[in-house]
């Protein structure tokens, strides 16, 4: 799901590019992850005819990939790689119907680990608000209204007054607060 392009940052600080693509789904632990780093920009110094001494131990990401249009987390270029494989295997657990409620919850006001915590204790609704709240009268939520009434609704308004009540819409999935 994460990809991350990731540099030794002494051959950074001289200048060099030798960013490593690493797909974090091939990773357990960050450990592993910059033995395979360290490694490749040595190969990549050594092919280049470029002189290193200094010992390699600190890194820098210069970009990243998600492979999921609907989950879009931010980080840094010194975010915890062990925290950033773990969020890539939380996340390779989830559906799609999941991801977008756990990047929705982000999205409004949740860390990572709230969301993965509280969403599958979350009332949610793909589609609109406008939709929510024409099923929750269709399903009788409001008590039981006249089928000749059920035309003169503002299911707009509706939408808006849910939204008052911790209801909130986020890349068409709608899901309560509360």
């Amino acid at each position: 799901m994460i990809t991350i392009y990731i540099r030794e940052h002494g051959t950074h600080n001289r200048g060099w590019s030798f960013d490593f693509n690493a797909d974090l789904n091939n990773y357990t632990s960050s450990e592993s992850l910059l033995e395979d780093l360290y490694e490749y920009t040595r190969e990549k110094i050594e092919a280049n005819g470029l002189t290193y001494e200094d010992e390699m131990e600190e890194w820098l990401i210069t970009d990243w990939e998600i492979d999921n249009s609907d989950f879009n987390m931010q980080f840094d270029e010194y975010f915890n790689l062990d925290k950033l494989i773990e969020i890539n295997a939380k996340m390779n657990e989830l559906n799609e119907t999941e991801i977008k409620l756990v990047s929705a919850l982000m999205n409004n006001g949740s860390t990572f680990q709230e969301a993965i915590e509280s969403y599958e204790d979350t009332y949610y609704f793909e589609g609109t608000l406008e939709d929510w709240a024409y099923e929750m009268v269709e399903e009788g939520l409001f008590g039981n209204i006249n089928e000749k009434l059920m035309f003169y609704i503002d299911y707009q308004k509706l939408a808006r007054d849910l939204s008052y009540e911790g209801y909130v819409e986020d890349n068409n999935i709608s899901f309560c607060m509360n």
